[in-house]
């Protein structure tokens, strides 16, 4: 017995030795644990934030490429608006000479821009003619009235088929 405990007695250094290199083993694995936890989080923080500067490459992405397209659709608005000006001042007649041989229609015009114009018509055309000739300096019936001053009336109110003798815009009139 007492072999035995000399035995035990003998063992019980290495036993400690033993026992402290496992808890310094299992201090290690823990802080590796810990650190390994960490760096899996840093890692998901790191995914999340590209993944967030990713969403908002793409969202600005997306908003540059609607502004351009909606640059786009102006350009290509003002194009066809430039288009259907050129055609309507093409389909207009000229302006008829004043040299007495028929009565005419001089009508001043005041545009919204502040610009003025004068143009002379023929007392026996329609006042589409009149509705054309507006619309080929940029401003369409559907968008601008055509008023004359005194006596106050809308003249685009008025049928496009009367003349401008009968509409009362003979011999001058200011149109705004």
């Amino acid at each position: 017995m007492a072999n035995l405990l000399s035995a035990c007695e003998a063992f019980q250094p290495s036993k400690e030795i033993d026992m402290k290199e496992e808890a310094e083993r299992a201090a290690r694995e823990e802080i590796k644990e810990q650190q390994d936890a960490a760096y899996r989080a840093s890692l998901e923080a790191d995914r999340q934030k590209a993944e967030m500067l990713e969403r908002v490459r793409v969202e600005e992405q997306e908003k540059l490429l609607a502004k351009e397209r909606e640059a786009q659709t102006v350009i290509q608005k003002r194009v066809k608006e430039e288009a259907k000006q050129r055609e309507l001042k093409e389909r207009l007649p000229s302006e008829p000479p004043d040299d007495g041989s028929a009565k005419l229609a001089l009508l001043r015009f005041r545009f919204p821009n502040g610009s003025q114009m004068t143009r002379r018509f023929l007392a026996k055309d329609e006042l589409n003619l009149l509705f054309m000739f507006v619309a080929s300096q940029g401003y369409p019936q559907p968008k601008f009235r055509i008023k004359a001053n005194f006596p106050k009336k809308e003249i685009s109110a008025l049928d496009d088929s009367l003349s401008f003798e009968k509409a009362g815009l003979c011999p001058r009139e200011t149109l705004f």
